[in-house]
């Protein structure tokens, strides 16, 4: 009854309710504590109900490590719907150190939830790029491959203070092991072609280094990462001259890969020096535009279709934070700005 009577219900009985469901999800029997976490999880969408569910914070954490796993789910959920700007990072940090440890049944909801809440709070996009980065270190199979578009998405789309420099150094550091996850390979692959050249004067991160800890790989891709390798080689080659005789022969073997798509790209970059002089392959081969900013992220679209319309995790999503805002208001005069220089230079060559 209080759920469905909404923000206009009396504050007394809706905080009489939080204080009973508290102690619900306390109790030893799962079914009991089951039924909390869910009707906890609906009264925290309505406004003003924030406060009170985040003095339980503590005690969801510990149904996280229940027997039964749909008890866990629910924790899972209400923690979801709980988080804001003030409890993000802890909520994330303790979700990220109980992954490890998670069984394989939950592991695919938490990464997913754990990569919204981080975007979605992050006042720092740094930390939602190295939380990122643990959740492929410890459960890299359940990153899909929505996650790391949209890392890739994030740091091309804001180039303001040091993200893409900070973001290729880190991941250029978290592939230098030979053994390391797949994904974080085809994450570094994109954003060293894209922005590599912002670190290439640090020490240890050249454009040689660059493709030296990315080639040691190689021959342990597949074929859709292989084809990323490819094009970021080509990048490489197109800035640092050194690259040309190291990226040369990669790319006449892969002319004759099984692969048709390796072959195919192979075939183009090695050509394309022959073809275009060299201003055109410079612009062929500059750094990727922005991509559109659209309305519902391809993960709030996944929740969406795990959860159904009416779920609690899934109204969340949809509600814009303080901080996404605050991006998109910096972004949005970012842009303004690159066009009124952009006016201001054709004005001046005009004259």
């Amino acid at each position: 009854l209080i759920v469905c009577w909404g923000p206009a219900g009396p504050v007394q009985l809706r905080d009489g309710a939080m204080k009973l469901l508290g102690k619900f999800i306390s109790v030893r029997e799962p079914n009991i504590r089951y039924l909390g976490l869910m009707t906890m999880a609906r009264l925290a969408q309505i406004e003003g109900s924030a406060e009170g569910v985040k003095k339980h914070q503590a005690t969801v954490l510990v149904s996280l490590k229940d027997a039964d796993i749909s008890v866990r789910r629910r924790a899972l959920d209400l923690l979801f719907v709980m988080c804001d700007t003030d409890n993000a990072e802890r909520i994330v940090d303790e979700l990220v150190a109980h992954l490890a440890l998670a069984d394989a049944a939950i592991r695919e909801e938490m990464v997913l939830k754990i990569a919204i809440l981080a975007e979605k709070y992050a006042t720092d996009l740094r930390w939602y790029v190295d939380t990122i980065l643990k959740l492929i270190s410890i459960s890299g199979d359940h990153v899909s491959d929505p996650i790391w578009h949209r890392v890739v998405q994030i740091v091309t789309n804001h180039p303001q203070g040091d993200l893409q420099g900070y973001a290729a150094a880190t991941l250029l550091v978290a592939i230098s092991p030979r053994r390391c996850h797949e994904t974080a390979i085809r994450v570094a692959a994109y954003i060293l072609g894209e922005f590599g050249f912002l670190i290439a004067e640090r020490p240890g991160m050249s454009g040689e280094e660059q493709f030296r800890v990315l080639h040691q790989h190689w021959h342990n891709c597949n074929g859709q990462t292989r084809a990323l390798l490819i094009t970021t080689y080509a990048k490489l080659a197109n800035l640092y001259e050194e690259c040309r005789p190291l990226v040369a022969p990669v790319l006449a073997k892969s002319r004759n890969s099984v692969d048709v798509e390796i072959q195919q790209r192979s075939s183009e970059y090695a050509a394309m020096r022959e073809a275009f002089s060299p201003e055109a392959v410079e612009d062929l081969l500059r750094e990727m535009p922005p991509f559109e900013d659209r309305r519902q992220s391809a993960l709030e679209q996944r929740l969406k279709e795990k959860e159904g319309e009416d779920s609690a995790a899934v109204t969340k999503a949809a509600r814009p934070s303080a901080a996404q805002q605050q991006r998109a208001a910096q972004a949005a005069a970012a842009a303004r700005a690159a066009e009124e220089a952009a006016a201001q230079a054709e004005q001046e060559e005009d004259m």
